[in-house]
């Protein structure tokens, strides 16, 4: 609630300063929202783009991809909630603005009205004389159009039928049901309803994740084009997701990292080349076996004197999660740490924690399944690393075990003693490190590992 209240304010702001109702009004909040749903502010990303549609509505299909997407995602969340009445309507929304994304949604909007006609149906038993039977109707039907061959919307169609007392429709509705579940019956209406019942309670739903936002997937064909702007330099193949890109680093550049152990105020590159690739195919050839790399050039003396982002365009959690990641790779090797880097974990660890909320939580469980099994990376193994092991399973427990370390020091010791520790490791071994910084071991580090886990697993 309180995202939305400030982009209505930001919104009435910016007008209040000298917007003129119409184009700049539109284009600034166009910007704002996409920049907020590229990084994961979807509700205030869905209050900028209602702004935007009401600041020039005949401009509305500039924004309705984007906006359709934002619905998507929190049609998706609501899902997750248990909150169904709030996903129908948020799938609704999408579909009205771009009917192509269906595809993208249907699963879950199926699953959602599922939910509500069953729980309107059960209602209409209760209380038959108060039921609405024309919109059960039109409820179940439109299930149907969806996808005939759920037994369960033919389950609920009978119940209408036989509520209306159309028995012999209600029949044939049940035996739809148990046809489509491949079961057969036969006898009275209350047999029928009861195997169908039986069916339509065996009926399982599933979906993949979303996916990439498809305005992500469209590229221009040939060479890359170069857009730059200030300090930035992208190599692309679409002019406005190059925008996107520079907008997303230069609003993450005024973040603070890891409670600030990288700070807005630290140094940057005064170039920061970017290389966008249009697809996996045109990355593979250039990043043989890596969705993304962070790359700086030094001199002998430690300057840096090249910095560069390659990334793919079409990576599911690009803006959230990737771009992020890389830029943080780039602010830690430009702070004043010596010529020398981190080590390996402390870079990977907090570049993760760049990342979004939902990606944090995500590695924390990824920490968890350790304690279940022979999986983990052991802790000496893991601060004594140099590389990235080669198979993706075991390179998923480095990101995560390195995130947990990083974050469960900084949130329990504090930023300083965690500075403290990288210059520490420039001339110490781990173990010692942590002795002479923390005065702990590495069992008690790996107990700092979970209680963050298990924190942050749990949402808190």
């Amino acid at each position: 609630m309180k995202t939305r209240v400030f982009a209505a304010a930001a919104v009435a702001l910016c007008i209040m300063s000298g917007w003129a109702a119409g184009e700049d009004a539109f284009t600034e909040l166009a910007q704002s929202a996409r920049l907020a749903l590229d990084t994961g502010r979807l509700a205030e990303a869905e209050a900028l783009f209602r702004q935007a549609e009401v600041a020039d509505k005949g401009r509305l299909g500039e924004i309705a991809q984007d906006m359709a997407w934002t619905h998507i995602i929190l049609g998706a969340e609501a899902v997750s909630a248990k909150q169904m009445a709030e996903a129908d309507a948020h799938f609704a929304k999408a579909d009205c603005l771009c009917g192509g994304y269906r595809k993208y949604l249907a699963d879950r909007w199926e699953y959602a009205r599922v939910c509500l006609t069953n729980e309107s149906i059960g209602a209409a038993w209760t209380d038959p004389h108060n039921a609405d039977m024309r919109a059960l109707v039109g409820r179940v039907t439109w299930l149907l159009e969806l996808n005939d061959k759920n037994p369960q919307a033919h389950y609920m169609m009978g119940q209408v039928h036989e509520l209306m007392q159309q028995e012999a429709k209600a029949a044939a509705e049940y035996k739809k049901a148990l046809e489509a579940a491949h079961k057969g019956a036969g006898g009275k209406i209350a047999v029928l309803r009861k195997e169908a019942q039986k069916a339509a309670g065996e009926t399982i739903y599933h979906w993949s994740g979303l996916g990439t936002n498809p305005v992500w997937l469209k590229s221009d064909p040939g060479p890359f084009q170069k857009y730059s702007c200030g300090k930035f330099l992208v190599y692309h193949h679409s002019v406005p997701l190059a925008k996107r890109v520079v907008r997303l680093l230069k609003h993450n550049l005024d973040l603070g990292i890891l409670d600030g152990v990288i700070t807005a105020e630290d140094p940057m590159p005064e170039v920061l080349t970017v290389y966008l690739y249009a697809n996996p195919a045109e990355m593979k050839g250039n990043l043989e076996g890596k969705f993304a790399a962070a790359e700086t050039g030094r001199r002998e003396d430690g300057e840096i004197v090249l910095d560069t982002i390659r990334v793919c365009q079409t990576y599911m959690n690009l803006t959230q999660d990737l771009l992020p990641h890389e830029l943080t790779h780039v602010r830690l090797a430009h702070m004043k740490l010596g010529k020398q880097r981190p080590p390996m974990w402390v870079d990977e660890g907090i570049a993760a924690s760049s990342e979004s909320e939902d990606s944090r939580r995500r590695r924390a469980k990824k920490v968890l399944e350790t304690r279940k099994s022979d999986s983990k990376i052991a802790m000496g193994r893991l601060f004594t690393g140099k590389r990235m092991p080669l198979d993706e399973e075991s390179t998923s427990f480095v990101y995560a075990e390195s995130l947990a370390v990083v974050q469960g020091l900084v949130e329990k010791y504090g930023r300083e003693k965690f500075v403290l520790l990288i210059w520490t490791l420039k001339t110490e071994e781990p173990e010692k490190a942590f002795a002479d910084v923390y005065g702990a071991t590495y069992e008690d580090i790996e107990k700092v590992m979970y209680e963050w886990a298990e924190k942050t697993a749990a949402g808190k």
